[in-house]
């Protein structure tokens, strides 16, 4: 005996889960690899990258081990994901340097976003200067460079805003690449005064720094 096919036409098709179901079930699945990706940073951070083992975040997390790699394959994808967010969000928040109205603009900005990005990702900037000089050993060869080429595409807005201003006469001539090597390595050598001095006063202070260093004619007021 045939079945009657539903009044409508159609034919629902067993398994399949509505666009709400799945929406529902990738918003937990981002909110628990933000939840691993946040007490993680602040794991390796305190105590260290090497020392920080899949047991600690365990407890860290409150999640068990099967868990913790049913989100991220290893301990080292879970460090991989912490610094890539947080090099490209500096470089999304620094990009606009290169469109200012003029290039001392662009030096500010520069100093202003890279400092709220050392904010933002104050564990994860933290967790890069310690473990920097061990990234070729601890990532695959594929992680290494797709950060490496995240930092040169920060680097090169740095370079581009120098150059801006070495060639409309604000800045003095400089060796671009050395000069924005230590521009970036001022900024984030204030990490170590952010717990105790504002933002804002770590960023006035860069500023009134470096752009009189740089810049041609005298700076008003």
């Amino acid at each position: 005996m045939l079945k009657e096919a539903p009044r409508n036409g159609k034919r629902k098709t067993p398994g399949r889960r509505s666009k709400k179901a799945v929406d529902a079930s990738n918003s937990r699945h981002a909110k628990q690899r933000e939840h691993i990706l946040r007490h993680a940073a602040k794991a390796f951070a305190e105590f260290g990258y090497a020392v920080t083992t899949m047991d600690v975040l365990s407890e860290v997390t409150e999640m068990n081990k099967a868990s913790l790699y049913y989100y991220f394959g290893s301990k080292r994808d879970i460090l991989f994901e912490l610094s890539k967010v947080a090099i490209a969000d500096g470089v999304q928040r620094g990009t606009p340097a290169t469109r200012m109205k003029s290039a001392r603009d662009g030096l500010i900005h520069i100093i202003e976003s890279g400092i709220q990005n050392l904010t933002a990702h104050e564990n994860e900037s933290r967790i890069f200067q310690q473990e920097y000089p061990f990234y070729p050993q601890i990532f695959s060869s594929a992680q290494f460079r797709e950060l490496l080429d995240l930092q040169r595409r920060y680097m090169k807005v740095v370079y581009e805003v120098l150059q801006q201003g070495i060639d409309a006469g604000e800045f003095r001539p400089v060796n671009v690449r050395l000069t924005g090597g230590l521009l970036v390595t001022w900024i984030n050598s204030s990490l170590r005064f952010l717990p105790t001095v504002g933002q804002q006063e770590i960023t006035e202070a860069l500023t009134k720094l470096l752009l009189p260093a740089l810049s041609v004619a005298p700076i008003p007021g």
